[in-house]
This record gives structure tokens, sequence and C-alpha cells, in this order.
């Protein structure tokens, strides 16, 4: 059985506010949801098709509903650039990830490969490609110079994402960090220590809300 578009996304948002109603509990939402949403209507959308097609959906009421809405654009945002940043070092879907699993030493591949639905004949193919451009060693980990590609593509990535904090100042920016901090804490209730994103416990960037 399938469902329309628009009975999954109010699915999904009926499920977000349910969850983050009960995480958050008594937590104050509304000045961390007001900057975050400010950041997310000044991110530029110009070839960013993921965030463009969430932020083109209505703006929520709920009070917790507000936050998820800004960091999925955000969040998005980020992606759509990284991918930019991924095709400009000449690396594809698949040899992102074992790029990344192998950045952590290796250990995520047992729930990074089957979440993003790579066969392993795939993954190996892509750990063949990036250990003849010395990025992996025979144990599939990241080199040296494995390290230091993958620390130049972050670092595009971080410049691509700037601009709605940017707009929204230095100052702002850091409160918004400082707000959503609680929040953030209450959701790691629910997230794994190791997930396919991957996602760290005291990651700074707003946008990991």
């Amino acid at each position: 059985m399938r469902i329309s578009p628009a009975a999954a996304l109010a699915a999904r948002a009926e499920g977000a506010e349910a969850t983050l109603r009960e995480l958050f509990g008594d937590l104050p939402v509304g000045e961390a949801a007001d900057l975050l949403e400010e950041a997310a209507r000044n991110a530029d959308l110009g070839g960013r098709v993921l965030a463009a097609a969430h932020a083109d959906l209505p703006w929520p009421e709920e009070p917790v509903a507000r936050p998820w809405q800004a960091a999925t654009i955000l969040r998005e945002h980020r992606r759509d650039g990284h991918v930019a940043a991924l095709l400009t070092a000449g690396v594809d879907g698949c040899e992102s990830l074992v790029w990344r699993v192998g950045r952590d030493g290796g250990h995520l591949r047992e729930v990074t490969q089957p979440a993003r639905g790579w066969t392993d004949d795939e993954w190996q193919a892509a750990a063949g490609r990036l250990r003849e451009r010395g990025w992996l060693d025979a144990g599939g980990v990241a080199t040296a110079a494995g390290r230091d590609a993958h620390a130049r593509v972050e670092q595009l990535t971080d410049q691509l994402a700037a601009t709605p904090w940017r707009q929204l100042g230095a100052g702002r920016t850091e409160r918004c960090a400082e707000l959503r901090a609680p929040l953030a804490e209450g959701a790691w209730q629910v997230v794994p220590d190791d997930n396919p994103i991957p996602l760290r416990r005291g990651t700074t960037a707003v946008a990991d809300l």
C-alpha cells in the first residue's frame, strides 16, 4: 500500500511533533525557534533542491514543530552544499559513505551501509577506488592523505553553509547555539551513539538539532 505525498508529510509532521513534545517537556523553545526560523528563511536556495523543497512547506504553528522545520531546512541546506563539495572532490555517493566510515576507523559500516542501501559489491568497489587514490588503507581506514582531503571537503561544506548564519550575525548565532543546547540534549535521549548520519554527541553545529 502506498500513501500520497501529502499524507506522508502529514504523518511525518505529526510524529515529529509528538516525539519532540515528549522529549522537550517544559523546555522553552520560543526564542530558539525564532532565531532558527530567521536563519532558515535567510538560506540561499539556488541549487539546493532538498532545502528548497522543505522551505516551500508551510510553517507549523505548534511551538516544538517550528525549530524542527527550521532545522530541517538548515540541515538540507548544508547537505546540498556537502553534495556539491563532494562532487568537486570527485567523490560519488557510495564513496562518500565508505570514506566517512573509514575516517571513523571503519566500525560504523554495519549501521551505515544497510541504512543507505548499498550492496557489498558496491561498497567494496567504492573502497577500491578510494584505495587507488591513497585515501583508504587495506583495512578500510582513512589514511593521512584521506583525512586531509576529507577536511578540505568539510571546510568547503562549512563555507557553503555559512550564509544563513552570516545573515543572523555572530552574536545572535551564538545565542541560538546556547538556546539549542538543552533541546539537543533532550533529543539525544533517543539518538544512538552509533548512527548512520553520523551525528556525534557534543556537535556544535546549530543545524544538528
